[in-house]
This record gives structure tokens, sequence and C-alpha cells, in this order.
């Protein structure tokens, strides 16, 4: 059974880059999460999806078991709209505009949110990599994504968690207390 985290808010990255760049706001990162059960055609879909494109793509768990799926690769809103037109039956939560990028949903999240499971390289993705994101992804994940120098604000947002109400023996669990 998982057990919820008492944090109320997380923190996420957008899917958009800073305002103050303003060459950039037709542009965006394609970031998606599927949630549990697991389902082998929605990830062999979503894993051709970003390979069809030339979008790296790094692939991690979350604490609740589901999979993030985070790119560093900038592309055109149009694409975008097209990528997620594409996928959104598998999450019925799309667009994905922010991805949580902060371990703290559940208790004992962090043990299993920074081991990478999938790192995809395109052929031309290190030419529209955020240089940024590149920096921070391998930085977390321990990946080797690179960028010719295309740099880019990354905007960071806090935001509230779903909503939990724990049970009365979450309660004790969480406490240590007997059940």
């Amino acid at each position: 059974m998982l057990h919820r985290t008492r944090d109320r808010t997380t923190m996420g990255l957008t899917s958009t880059l800073s305002p103050l760049d303003e060459k950039y706001e037709h542009f965006r990162f394609f970031f998606f999460e599927t949630d549990i059960p697991y389902n082998n055609e929605h990830f062999i879909r979503l894993k051709e999806l970003y390979e069809r494109n030339n979008l790296d793509v790094l692939i991690h768990q979350t604490g609740g078991g589901g999979l993030h799926w985070i790119s560093p690769t900038l592309i055109t809103k149009d694409l975008w709209k097209d990528l997620m037109d594409e996928v959104k039956d598998i999450n019925s939560t799309c667009p994905m505009i922010t991805l949580r990028t902060k371990p703290n949903k559940y208790v004992d999240e962090p043990s299993v949110w920074y081991k990478a499971s999938y790192g995809y390289a395109g052929e031309v993705a290190e030419f529209f990599n955020v240089e940024e994101l590149c920096n921070l992804l391998n930085k977390w994940f321990g990946t080797e994504f690179k960028s010719r120098g295309l740099h880019g604000q990354l905007r960071f947002v806090k935001y509230p968690l779903p909503t939990f109400i724990p049970t009365q023996k979450e309660i004790h669990i969480a406490e240590g207390l007997e059940v």
C-alpha cells in the first residue's frame, strides 16, 4: 500500500520557457505521464512517438508506480498539440503543461524517483535541446543529454498536491502506531 506524505504542495517544471524568452513563446517541451496499472501498449506507443519525432526522452518511475516522460528537446507549439492529440487517450489529464519534479507525494518516493529507466538520444535532438534542461536531467538522473548551445530560462511552479484524506489506519501507520 502506498503511503502519502503530509506535504500539501509540490514543485513542477512547465512545458514552456520563461515569458522573458520571447523568441521561444511558440515552443514547448513534450512531457507526459502514465499512471498505473502499467500498460505495455501505451509504453510502446509513447516510446515510438518520441523516437519517430527525434525527441530525446528520459523516463523515470514515480512513487505511485506511474512513469514520467521528460524531453529536453524544444518543439513547436503546433507539433506539441499534434503529439498530445495522438496520445491523449492514454492519460485523461492531458495536456501535460506541468510535470512534477519534486518527489514528495509518497513516503520513500526519492528511492525510486531518480532511477531513470530509459533514455533515448535522437540523431538531431541535440540541436534543439535546451542546455539548462539537459544539465538538470544529467545532474538528477545521470543521463548524458547534449545541447548545441540552445539556452532558455526554465520555469518551475509551486502547486497543490491532489487532496488526500488518509484513513485512520493510514494515520496510525504513518505515526508508527500499532494497527
